[in-house]
């Protein structure tokens, strides 16, 4: 994100296998929004999720309208 012009639109979406609140969701979130920020959603395991690894990040050019976890097969 260093090298993103500040004012460039930027969408940041995976799994970041890091720990909300941990240093590594700190440091996107200096720069970018938490779409789920709380939500309370939780994304691993699938099954019985139990904590939450996937994210979306987004600058201020999104508003996200809803964010959910898909449960599927």
């Amino acid at each position: 994100l260093g090298r993103v012009p500040a004012g460039e639109a930027i969408l940041l979406c995976g799994d970041l296998n890091c720990l909300p609140g941990g240093p590594t969701c700190q440091l996107v979130a200096s720069r970018l929004r938490d779409a789920a920020a709380g939500r309370g959603l939780r994304t691993f395991p699938s099954g019985r999720s139990i904590v939450r690894l996937d994210y979306v990040f987004a600058s201020d050019h999104f508003v996200p309208d809803d964010v959910r976890v898909v449960r599927n097969a």
